[in-house]
């Protein structure tokens, strides 16, 4: 399995490959983009430009590509948005044929019809389905094999059973799987967030949130005592990261916005081919240290197979932060499902 990493700036790439990222995935927001259409219709759903979040201009792109060249750690090109205006096609189909030209040529994708359309204008580009899509089954992946897709992404809220069923029941040999392995973990889902992701106001998944159940008779009674958890940490992280005034990187634990580290040999086991470790906008030092604490899971599970994770991960100094990707000893670990909201206070 290949450890997938986001990078932030042009800057950052000799750092994030030196500690061991297989390869990058870029945001990228055109400024006359913004200009136009400003951040209510988003080019990739994360439309910040403070923070180290994007790439704004194709100089860095450029910059960027030679480094490609160099190091030949490839970059994809993420682009989340849910969907774009009929209108909008050819000035995105022309964003991507200028970022071809300077030698890029993988893009994340999440709006099915555009998919359909770039192939029909006979952009030769390799695809990437965004978990932003929310994959749950194999119809899904036979869908979107017919326009010559080569990864499908998975979303951050899928158990394994789920996984395993898609993988197994789609019956493409040659198709490539992402799933989510590090950070950025988020009670919502992504394919029905209309949440706005910018500079100029708060997502929606940090305001303060408590999970319920919804039976039948319409009461209000409490969810799974994991969820509770789950999203207590949570807005315990929020609340400590917007009193912190330390730097970005006191305080950092590997894991502590979402982990799948314990989950590593079934993830390998059932098809897995690549592991997402998320971080953009985080600060560099944290994300290396994040790429290089995977990476070490990653080989010892090879060497030796016979070890637990539990050993694994006492050796390589990092603690559960219980905000886990895959949880075990679940009922969504049968694929059994369950009438679960998430609201906000």
């Amino acid at each position: 399995m290949n450890i997938v990493t986001p990078l932030t700036n042009a800057e950052s790439y000799e750092t994030l490959a030196e500690a061991g990222a297989d390869e990058f995935y870029c945001g990228y927001v055109p400024g006359e983009w913004l200009k136009k259409y400003s951040s209510l219709l988003p080019f990739n759903r994360r439309e910040y430009l403070l923070g180290n979040h994007n790439i704004t201009n194709l100089s860095s792109m450029k910059i960027l590509g030679r480094k490609v060249e160099y190091y030949g750690i490839p970059v994809k090109i993420t682009m989340n948005s849910h969907y774009y205006l009929a209108r909008q096609y050819d000035e995105v189909v022309e964003y991507i044929r200028r970022l071809m030209d300077i030698g890029f040529n993988t893009f994340i994708l999440a709006d099915l019809s555009f998919v359909l359309y770039l192939r029909e204008q006979g952009v030769d580009c390799q695809i990437h389905i965004s978990g932003e899509v929310e994959t749950y089954n194999r119809e899904t992946v036979q869908f979107v094999n017919q326009a010559k897709v080569s990864r499908i992404v998975f979303p951050r809220k899928i158990n394994l059973g789920n996984i395993r069923s898609v993988i197994e029941g789609s019956g493409i040999a040659d198709m490539e799987y992402e799933a989510f392995f590090l950070n950025a973990f988020c009670l919502y889902s992504g394919a029905f967030c209309n949440g706005t992701h910018c500079d100029e106001m708060s997502p929606v998944c940090e305001i303060p949130m408590v999970p319920g159940r919804f039976e039948d008779n319409g009461r209000f009674k409490r969810a799974e005592s994991y969820l509770h958890k789950m999203t207590g940490i949570q807005n315990k992280l929020h609340s400590r990261e917007a009193e912190q005034s330390k730097p970005a990187s006191a305080g950092h634990e590997v894991g502590n916005w979402g982990c799948g580290m314990c989950r590593i040999k079934e993830l390998e086991s059932i098809g897995v081919t690549h592991l997402k470790v998320v971080g953009r906008g985080g600060a560099l030092e944290n994300l290396a240290e994040d790429i290089r604490i995977a990476k070490s899971a990653l080989q010892m599970n090879t060497e030796q197979p016979e070890r637990q994770e539990a050993e694994i991960r006492q050796e390589l100094g990092y603690r559960c932060s219980y905000l886990c990707y895959y949880p075990s000893g679940l009922p969504h670990e049968d694929n059994e499902t369950r009438p679960v909201s998430v609201t906000s206070k």
